[in-house]
């Protein structure tokens, strides 16, 4: 994914901020782009140092900036925080671009008591930071783009398509909705086959019941009599453990 194709900049900065995470392609990129170095440390006391390790590179006029990130922690928040304030003391930043796949508690985008809601504590750090834009994949709803300033979300449209050039599509498949908050994001996808594949599908919703305190999921179930012979595409957001796919996987067999 060559996110350089999008911008009509004279020259480009990039910082990534995870280690062995480098999702801007910038061989053969239509501008010069050039990557900032960095190292972090952290003291006796537990606080993190950032500092950039070349900053000869700036030339120390008005920069196009795009920092990557794979948030997992409060920490890498603060990492990303550290890596604004280092670049912005010291150089112009005309445009401020955020790469940010998952973007972090986007399941916890409601609240059902006395808890946070920490999307929207997420969101509000992030839009402390002041981004031009910030480019997450397939949020958990619309909520997280509707608090974070500037966000963009890639829907998992290339996912699926990708998913089905690999199958045996001879015969008709299904597209399940693994509980009822996946619903709108798969009848999206649908849509979008049915405008671009000449293919025979239908679309079945899947059900479970997830523990708010624990996480722990149960009662999978699946509303269609009978899908004897098809193939099944799960189609969610948000993998981690695997218990979506695996229970639901059972119930679909069954």
């Amino acid at each position: 994914m060559n996110f350089l194709q999008q911008t009509q900049y004279m020259s480009y900065y990039v910082l990534n901020l995870t280690e062995g995470f480098k999702p801007v392609d910038w061989e053969g990129a239509l501008v010069p782009v050039k990557e900032i170095e960095f190292k972090t440390f952290k003291f006796n006391g537990g606080e993190l140092h950032f500092e950039i390790t070349n900053p000869e590179i700036f030339d120390y006029e008005a920069v196009d900036l795009m920092i990557t990130l794979k948030a997992k922690s409060f920490e890498d928040l603060g990492k990303l925080a550290l890596a604004v304030d280092a670049i912005e003391r010291q150089v112009l930043v005309k445009t401020k671009r955020l790469f940010i796949p998952y973007f972090p508690a986007g399941r916890q985008d409601r609240v059902t008591g006395y808890e946070a809601l920490t999307l929207k504590v997420y969101a509000d750090f992030i839009n402390s930071m002041n981004f031009d834009s910030v480019l997450s994949i397939d949020n958990h709803s619309d909520v997280t783009t509707a608090l974070v300033n500037n966000s963009e979300s890639i829907d998992n449209f290339d996912v699926v398509s990708t998913a089905l050039e690999h199958m045996e599509l001879t015969k008709p498949f299904a597209l399940i909705a693994p509980d009822a908050g996946a619903s709108k994001k798969v009848y999206k996808v649908a849509k979008k086959l049915h405008e671009e594949y000449d293919v025979d599908f239908k679309v079945v919703q899947g059900l479970k019941h997830r523990d708010t305190k624990t996480g722990e999921l149960s009662g999978f179930q699946v509303v269609a009599d009978d899908l004897e012979g098809m193939s099944c595409v799960i189609v969610d957001d948000i993998c981690d453990g695997g218990g979506t796919f695996l229970g639901l996987a059972r119930e679909l067999k069954d």
